[in-house]
């Protein structure tokens, strides 16, 4: 072989082996596939995929939290009771009456209160401290002014000084003393320290 057929035949092999290398090269690039950024993309889009999507989720959880109040006050919407107390203490109100004195001894209807029957000083002028009831008396002034054992109806009938017991004008007396003569003769009539001497 010539020189010149000699550098002919390694120009004609360097020809094959680019465009084999090129070949290869474009072999290579197609078998590579597609790269993991389209395979993540097509997992993506799978349309087969069960795994719930934010909204599902989102919607499911504020229909466990609508229901939780509302059972909630379901629950304890017929917990609440009136009281009791309201109505056992309602007629507990107001001025309790004492025992009542001797139906025989007449008391006044009205007048300023006192504390000690026959008392004068607790009373305006030309009134009296009379009975009315077991605690308290009221001040009472005379209009026949009846002496002692005059007979009366009402306390007026008699004197300032006496009471109208069991139809008779008689003495206020302190209960347990001799203001009367004799300890018995100091009657009780229901207050707790004072009386009336019994009438003659």
């Amino acid at each position: 072989m010539t020189r010149r057929g000699a550098v002919l035949l390694a120009a004609i092999l360097s020809a094959c082996s680019v465009e084999v290398d090129g070949d290869s090269s474009g072999l290579s690039a197609g078998m590579s596939g597609p790269g993991p950024g389209s395979t993540s993309v097509g997992v993506d889009d799978d349309p087969t995929s069960t795994a719930p999507t934010s909204g599902e989720g989102s919607t499911a959880v504020d229909d466990a939290t609508a229901s939780g109040p509302g059972d909630e006050a379901d629950t304890t919407s017929g917990s609440a009771t009136s009281s009791p107390t309201t109505d056992a203490t309602a007629g507990s109100t107001g001025d309790a009456p004492g025992d009542p004195l001797d139906p025989d001894l007449d008391v006044p209807e009205g007048g300023q209160p006192c504390l000690t029957p026959g008392s004068l000083v607790e009373c305006p002028a030309l009134e009296v401290c009379r009975f009315h009831t077991t605690e308290q008396g009221l001040c009472e002034s005379c209009d026949a002014c009846g002496n002692l054992g005059a007979p009366c109806t009402q306390g007026t009938d008699c004197d300032i000084l006496f009471a109208c017991y069991q139809g008779q004008c008689t003495n206020f007396c302190q209960l347990g003393t001799f203001e009367c003569g004799p300890v018995e003769d100091c009657l009780d009539v229901g207050h707790p320290t004072h009386g009336v001497c019994a009438p003659f």
